[in-house]
């Protein structure tokens, strides 16, 4: 019985106008002015002056050379120590030797093979080997080369089989065929072994006669 005259003075007590409110004007600070960015001036650049390096073509340079020989040298045979043998004897090589440069260039590098036949020959020594070897030179102007070739030797000597090792220092003149030969050789023999100095001349007859 209370709740109809509530109702009433509620309703009555309401606002009866309901349109938003007009927004409020907030006034903000002026901005202050932002002063101007000075940049520094670059620094000048260093003039910088480039040498071009001096041109080494490799294609222009002389190719690899391959030179093929075949030796006769005759010369001396001494005996250094060991086993007993004359204190000197004839000494005669036949050998077919090449130098092979491995790269380009007026001078190479060059490796030396060697196949062929040794004889030495005395009162007492009777020496008949066969060796092979490769050896590691310097191969020059007009084919003039300087080598040290090491090789192995086999055969007979004094009638015993031999078995050893033959060391050479090779110079080869060139054009005009003339080969020099300074070698050490080790013999080893059934009854002991041998010491050997050899002194060769030889010539190149592929240069010679070509």
């Amino acid at each position: 019985m209370f709740a109809a005259p509530l109702l009433a003075v509620t309703l009555s007590a309401a606002p009866t106008d309901l349109s938003p409110a007009p927004p409020q004007r907030v006034d903000l600070p002026e901005p202050r002015p932002v002063p101007p960015v000075t940049l520094p001036e670059p620094r000048p650049v260093p003039r910088v002056t480039l040498t071009e390096a001096r041109r080494r073509p490799y294609y222009g340079l002389p190719k690899r050379r391959f030179v093929p020989g075949f030796r006769i040298g005759v010369g001396l045979g001494a005996r250094l120590a060991g086993q007993r043998s004359d204190r000197a004897h004839f000494a005669l090589d036949a050998l077919l030797y090449a130098r092979a440069g491995l790269h380009r260039g007026r001078n190479q590098a060059a490796l030396v093979p060697a196949l062929g036949y040794s004889l030495g020959a005395g009162k007492v020594t009777r020496e008949h080997l066969f060796l092979a070897g490769l050896g590691l030179g310097v191969l020059g102007k007009d084919d003039a080369s300087l080598a040290v070739v090491p090789a192995v030797v086999v055969g007979v000597a004094e009638r015993q089989r031999a078995l050893g090792v033959r060391t050479s220092l090779v110079l080869d003149t060139g054009p005009l065929g003339i080969v020099l030969e300074v070698a050490h050789q080790y013999l080893h023999l059934p009854t002991g072994h041998r010491h050997e100095l050899r002194l060769m001349f030889g010539l190149d007859l592929i240069r010679v006669f070509r």
